[in-house]
């Protein structure tokens, strides 16, 4: 019974935030930092590209 009544309100907290979002809609939350914009973006040395994920070699899962 305990699991009904959690399920039960569970799903209606989720039906009353579907129309609040209805009704008041969503907003965006993003930010634009104009002092960003004009820096140019990080350039990586290809010796240090792969050196913390490992990438595989070109074509490697077509290997003949």
């Amino acid at each position: 019974m305990d699991t009904f009544k959690l399920l039960s309100f569970s799903l209606f907290i989720c039906l009353l935030c579907s129309i609040s979002c209805d009704i008041h809609g969503i907003e965006a939350s993003h930010q634009v930092y104009p002092e960003y914009q004009s820096l140019d973006a990080a350039k990586v040395k290809p010796l240090l590209r792969t050196g913390y994920h490992f990438q595989p070699p070109k074509h490697w899962i077509n290997d003949n």
